[in-house]
């Protein structure tokens, strides 16, 4: 038995114990086994917001993938890049794919057609005076394919979002590794992205979506959040009360990160090696404060002073509320319409808001979670309180 912390609340970082996804693991695997044994690859995206697992996940699946002898090709974005940036980052992750005794006539070959290739601690000096992506794209996948000897390549493109001109690159993914597919060179496309990814996409006659098939992950289950929160204490000497479970359950409606951070805070607060519910309240603060710094903070000091307005208007209501009732209510409190149309907008479009639409009624909102809210509730105390106004 050991009392070291085993929760791991950071972005990208794999849980101590990987709970539910059973049923993306499973559709992976199925598509994963049909894309190996047979002529038509099946891709695949996963959408969902931010701290929802998606790099866990894509982690899941590589060591999935690997498990059967299946080398994947990983490509990390590392910041807001153009579709050429794309393009040379993918073909340096091809070290992954590609021997380290080929890498050199593979570096020789793609560098003629403008793309630079590092990875063996030599820059290759680009020929070509005119780079045209989707064409460098193909000729790349060629090479890599005649490179690596292996039954199937899974790449795998984590926050596909960072990438400008999105609708650009996806489309021109979709064309490479359709092209690539038809040619024999086997391919198995696997991204990530936020929840407006595809959002665009989603008619069923859009390509994009029959071509990439978003799968969007939903929060964790009462379940799989008790076997996220106890299947990690089983190695420890500590153990969580019954209602100190529950209330992680509660606070972090099945976001993975907030598991993690919650149920992290709560083991550095346990006594006599337990934490009960008394303790529970007082690592509550501190995992609020954990969070503020790593995001809350700097999403709340971006706002003017109409946005935090707006905000407190959704924050002192009970329900979600629907566009035209937030409009009116901060109108009664002395904020012009257009500018709390504007407010409205952007405190949506920086997730700080989130949208809901219960059948028959059209889309509301409300605030992007219960850890959120709490965090609210101490700074808005400091914030020039807007007039209260009753709902109709």
């Amino acid at each position: 038995m050991t009392n070291t912390n085993p929760f791991r609340p950071g972005s990208g970082i794999s849980p101590p114990y990987f709970a539910g996804r059973n049923r993306e693991i499973d559709i992976f695997r199925k598509k994963l086994d049909k894309s190996m044994n047979d002529d038509f690859i099946q891709h695949m995206a996963i959408v969902s917001g931010w701290g929802s697992g998606k790099t866990s996940l894509l982690l899941k699946f590589k060591e999935i993938a690997r498990g059967i002898n299946c080398p994947v090709l990983p490509v990390q974005l590392y910041s807001v890049m153009d579709t050429k940036d794309f393009v040379e980052l993918f073909v340096n992750s091809a070290s992954f794919v590609v021997p380290p005794s080929k890498w050199k006539k593979f570096s020789s070959a793609v560098s003629s057609l403008g793309i630079n290739v590092m990875g063996t601690g030599v820059q290759v000096v680009k020929q070509a005076s005119f780079f045209e992506p989707q064409t460098a794209f193909c000729h790349s996948l060629k090479n890599i394919w005649n490179n690596s000897h292996t039954q199937l390549i899974p790449v795998m493109i984590d926050d596909i979002q960072l990438i400008t001109k999105k609708e650009q690159t996806l489309e021109i993914l979709r064309n490479v590794f359709t092209w690539a597919a038809n040619e024999g060179y086997k391919f198995m496309l696997v991204v990530s992205g936020t929840l407006d990814l595809f959002e665009r996409f989603q008619e069923a006659h859009s390509p994009l979506t029959r071509f990439f098939e978003p799968l969007i992950l939903n929060p964790l289950s009462s379940d799989e959040i008790r076997d996220a929160v106890l299947k990690p204490l089983e190695n420890t000497s500590i153990s969580f009360s019954d209602d100190v479970v529950e209330q992680i359950i509660t606070l972090s409606e099945g976001n993975p990160f907030y598991i993690q951070l919650l149920a992290s805070h709560a083991f550095e607060h346990a006594r006599n090696n337990i934490v009960n519910l008394d303790d529970f309240k007082l690592s509550l603060i501190s995992a609020i404060n954990d969070v503020s710094a790593r995001m809350f903070d700097n999403m709340f000091n971006k706002l003017c002073m109409n946005e935090k307005n707006v905000l407190r208007i959704l924050y002192e209501s009970d329900v979600p509320m629907r566009w035209g009732e937030v409009l009116e209510m901060a109108e009664n409190s002395g904020i012009k319409r257009a500018s709390a149309r504007t407010s409205l907008k952007r405190l949506i479009d920086n997730e700080l808001l989130k949208s809901v639409k219960p059948q028959k009624y059209e889309k509301q909102y409300t605030l992007r979670d219960v850890l959120f809210k709490e965090y609210l509730s101490a700074k808005l105390d400091k914030v020039s309180k807007v007039s209260k106004v009753s709902k109709v």
